[in-house]
């Protein structure tokens, strides 16, 4: 179980790519780096799992669905054995829709 007040953040580079590894459980956000916070437990995920021949990023939980700290990897497909989430491997940048209506 991860421990109450911890957060869980990945770090983007320059090109806005994740950094493999760069899982972190921490109570603040790091403070060097394009840090993203991430949902530290399994049922509060709702990104589905493509098909595709790219590179993807998944984390890995737990049973009890908990993030299992240094479970980052990048590869082309889900890996076998554990319960595995994909994140984005590119950094999602905020978008705001202005609709128009004419009458």
């Amino acid at each position: 179980m991860v421990r109450k007040g911890l957060k869980a953040f990945v770090r983007y580079d320059s090109r806005n790519k994740i950094i493999p590894g760069s899982l972190v459980l921490t109570q603040r956000k790091p403070g060097i780096g394009d840090w993203v916070e991430i949902d530290t437990h399994l049922s509060n995920f709702s990104t589905p799992i493509s098909l595709t021949t790219y590179n993807r990023c998944f984390i890995r939980y737990d049973a009890r669905g908990d993030i299992i700290p240094g479970s980052l990897r990048i590869s082309r497909s889900v890996p076998s054995i554990g319960n595995w989430i994909e994140i984005p491997i590119t950094k999602q940048e905020s978008t705001t829709t202005t609709t128009t209506v004419i009458p």
